[in-house]
């Protein structure tokens, strides 16, 4: 019996509800240029430890993803929905793909520097590239 007790306390512990995105966060620094987007990786005061500020929304805190599919829809500080996108080519966050609510996609990296900085076959130095951790 404490077996399963035990057993159904360690399950319940380890579920945890996605966290929304826009949640509050705070960078550990700020960016030189406010009205530039700035992503921070990791950041602890997100529990997917992943916060992101942009000039409109300020810092919240936002998730990884592979897809748009991936990303919560519905939330009404992001009247365009959320996208999956690579926020920032520099930095600690550098490649990584994100949440981004669509209405902040002009402040992204253009596509074709994207391109050029975060392919494995690039002269970029992310580590969040495959194969550069």
């Amino acid at each position: 019996m404490w077996k399963s007790l035990i057993t159904l306390l360690f399950a319940l512990g380890c579920e945890s509800a996605a966290p929304a995105l826009h949640e509050p966060c705070a960078l550990g620094v700020e960016p030189s240029d406010p009205t530039a987007i700035a992503a921070e990786y990791p950041n602890l005061t997100c529990e997917t430890h992943i916060c992101l500020r942009t000039p409109d929304s300020g810092a919240t805190c936002t998730t990884s993803c592979f897809a748009d599919d991936d990303c919560a829809q519905g939330d009404p500080s992001c009247a365009g929905g959320f996208a999956c996108e690579v926020a920032t080519v520099e930095g600690e966050a550098c490649c990584l793909r994100m949440c981004v609510c669509r209405d902040d996609r002009a402040l992204l990296p253009a596509a074709d520097q994207v391109a050029a900085s975060c392919t494995v076959s690039s002269s970029s130095t992310c580590r969040n590239l495959p194969g550069r951790h």
